[in-house]
């Protein structure tokens, strides 16, 4: 994934995800739809790369549950000022 293109792109989609006030569970085509020239493929392995893992020294942004994801309540400004 070092494309830059898609490292480019990597913002753009944690931006849309928040602006689209998405219904949970949300899946990689919904948002793929808002960004034109993404293809859904690169969404959902954004969405794998910042998911919850085992790995504890991770900050996971979502969990995938069976066939959606979710995202998790982990408002960093909210994190920083609290």
């Amino acid at each position: 994934m070092g494309d830059s293109r898609w490292d480019m792109k990597t913002p753009h989609i944690e931006n849309v995800i928040r602006q689209l006030n998405l219904r949970e569970p949300f899946s990689a085509r919904c948002v793929q739809r808002a960004i034109p020239g993404l293809r859904k493929e690169e969404v959902a392995a954004h969405l794998r790369k910042h998911a919850l893992t085992n790995d504890r020294r991770q900050q996971p942004e979502y969990i995938r549950v069976f066939r959606g994801w979710y995202r998790l309540n982990q408002d960093k400004t909210r994190l920083k000022s609290g």
